[in-house]
């Protein structure tokens, strides 16, 4: 069993603090849903335990190591930013192929997953919002993680695609840490 922990997590960006001393303990596996509207710091909350951002003050700790000073515990954290990320000029296989090249994984499998067949030899720049979030998650899947940090992964979709993404997160969240970020109430209460 695995275990986040922030201890006092201040964070922000040009001394400009968005989170003042957090605190909290995940210790299950489960979807937790970070609820707030736009502005209120999640993405800040994310690309700080993502060791992207370095805390002014505090300590986040996965499984009792400090993520802030080492580059190994990092490894085991996969993150979805709010953005897409991938590169627009590759297929979806060739961009998977690419990632898990660098950081390991299986791009067939997750192919596999999350249904992207038809979509594997088409590029990036040729899909709709839906199909890109769609492999933006298979990115993320493409190797087990302790914890996976998921920015808004259903920003900007229609409903029906938006309750599509939810039902793949869901499915693939089976003993797994995930941190969820919405500003949507009714898609924290469907997660």
């Amino acid at each position: 069993m695995h275990a986040l922990e922030l201890n006092d997590v201040s964070s922000g960006y040009n001394g400009q603090i968005v989170l003042n001393n957090i605190s909290f303990k995940l210790q299950e596996p489960s979807i937790y849903v970070v609820l707030g509207p736009n502005g209120a710091g999640k993405t800040t909350l994310f690309r700080t335990i993502a060791g992207i951002l370095e805390p002014y003050s505090g300590k986040i700790l996965l499984d009792d190591q400090n993520i802030t000073t080492s580059g190994k515990t990092r490894t085991r954290i996969s993150y979805l930013s709010q953005y897409n990320a991938m590169p627009e000029e590759m297929t979806v296989y060739n961009a998977l192929k690419f990632y898990s090249d660098i950081e390991g994984g299986d791009p067939d499998k997750v192919i596999g997953l999350l249904d992207l067949g038809e979509l594997k030899n088409k590029r990036f720049s040729d899909l709709s919002q839906g199909q890109k979030k769609r492999a933006a998650i298979a990115k993320v899947f493409l190797h087990e993680s302790e914890l996976y940090l998921l920015d808004e992964p259903t920003a900007n979709l229609d409903p029906a695609v938006s309750k599509e993404i939810r039902d793949i997160i869901l499915k693939l969240s089976k003993d797994k840490m995930i941190l969820y970020s919405s500003h949507n109430l009714y898609e924290a209460t469907d997660i």
